[in-house]
């Protein structure tokens, strides 16, 4: 090959990574977090960005426990990094303390969170994988602001709940005063309300609604913060990924699926089945589940319930 040849490669190549937008993707460390992100990285890389997705260390094992040894080998450029969440080791198959797990993420997150990022960086120089062009974070965390501040690359912010409960965050002062039916002293709300309120410093705003559902808080939202992209429902445009992409094959379960009840839902008639969720992080009482069930009973449909263990349920 002729030398000229040889740089002409080179130089294309190296065109090639800088044009290519880098996301780093880190979500709460929380189930319905962690889904949410993931289906935007795969939109994200569907349109042309290579991916950068960052568990913690624990979410990542208890993943490859639900899904497999090879569920988190990614693709080309959709690649998984991992942090400590800072805290003492615990069973792989039980939850999280989650008020634990907020002090834990606004305390020791920022340094591995960062040096993710400083490896990326320094690794782009040797391999064909671009340098780290934006952060994409959850909402509810302060850290990777912080992080893209340091670096100089702009930071968007996901917002998987609607906005009508994002625009209550941002008026603390009217829960503080009583005018809204919250408690302000509450330890959860507090340490999410500092990384909200914060959200004036990023880039752009990704709300998890559409605007013919919440037009008027959204136009009100707009006043306040950067721009805002509403781009919901994230699951109908999932479902709209090409059969054969292997973006398909990525998934973020933290909890070993259960799908015995599909061929009893296959059976029923349509619109006849009320369909519970309880998350996967509710702690209930016996009492309290026989409760439920009673009610659902009375109401006269045939229903199933979703939760994370019955075994944590039942605790």
């Amino acid at each position: 090959m002729h030398s000229g040849n040889f740089f002409e490669m080179k130089s294309s190549l190296v065109a090639k990574i800088l044009k290519k937008p880098h996301a780093v993707c880190i979500p709460a460390p929380f189930q319905s977090h962690i889904i949410a992100m993931l289906k935007l990285a795969k939109l994200l890389h569907l349109k042309g960005f290579h991916i950068t997705f960052v568990n913690t260390e624990y979410n990542h094992q208890r993943i490859l426990k639900s899904r497999g040894a090879d569920s988190l080998n990614g693709l080309p450029e959709f690649k998984f990094e991992t942090i400590p969440d800072g805290l003492p080791a615990s069973d792989i198959s039980a939850s999280q303390d989650i008020l634990s797990l907020l002090k834990s993420m606004a305390r020791n997150f920022l340094g591995p969170f960062r040096n993710v990022i400083t490896k990326l960086n320094e690794a782009s120089a040797f391999s064909d994988n671009p340098p780290v062009t934006c952060i994409v974070s959850d909402v509810i965390m302060g850290f990777p602001l912080e992080a893209a501040e340091e670096f100089g690359i702009p930071t968007a912010l996901l917002c998987i709940v609607n906005a009508c409960a994002l625009m209550i965050c941002l008026h603390s002062q009217h829960i503080e005063r009583g005018l809204l039916p919250l408690k302000g002293g509450d330890a959860l709300y507090n340490y999410v309300q500092d990384p909200i309120e914060r959200a004036t410093n990023a880039s752009a705003i990704i709300i998890n609604t559409f605007d013919a559902l919440e037009s008027s808080v959204l136009e009100a939202m707009r006043t306040l913060l950067p721009p805002i992209y509403t781009i919901g429902p994230l699951q109908l445009l999932i479902e709209q990924l090409p059969q054969n992409t292997q973006l398909r094959s990525i998934e973020s379960n933290i909890w070993i699926e259960d799908q015995h009840c599909l061929q009893w839902l296959d059976i029923q008639e349509l619109n006849s089945v009320v369909y519970v969720s309880f998350g996967s992080h509710t702690v209930m009482t016996p009492e309290q589940l026989i409760e439920f069930a009673w009610g659902l009973a009375n109401s006269k449909h045939g229903s199933t319930p979703s939760c994370g263990s019955l075994d944590m349920i039942l605790s």
